[in-house]
C-alpha cells in the first residue's frame, strides 16, 4: 500500500481498497472517523511489537458502515513507540 485517502462525508466509516492493493480510502462523517482515529490511536498506545487490531463490520457496528472491508492494523518492530 503506498497510499491512504481519508475523505469527509456523512455517515458511518467505509474503508475500501483498490484492486491492485495500492490505495486504501476512508471516508465516513467526522464522529465516525474520530471514533475510528481513537480506536486505532488506544491499541498503538497500549500494543506490543507484533500486535494486532482487526476493524471489521458486524450488526450495529458504533462507526464501521456495513460492506467497508476489513481492516487489520500492525505494530511492526522497527517502529519507535511514542511515550
Amino acid at each position: 500500500m503506498s497510499r491512504i485517502d481519508f475523505r469527509q462525508a456523512s455517515g458511518k466509516v467505509g474503508i475500501s481498497s483498490s484492486g491492485d492493493g495500492e490505495v486504501m480510502e476512508v471516508q465516513g462523517g467526522l464522529d465516525s472517523l474520530a471514533l475510528l482515529a481513537d480506536n486505532i490511536e488506544g491499541f498503538a498506545l497500549e500494543a506490543d511489537q507484533g500486535d494486532h487490531l482487526h476493524v471489521d463490520h458486524f450488526p450495529e457496528h458504533d462507526y464501521l458502515a456495513e460492506g467497508s472491508d476489513p481492516l487489520v492494523v500492525c505494530i511492526d518492530g522497527d517502529a519507535p513507540k511514542s511515550s
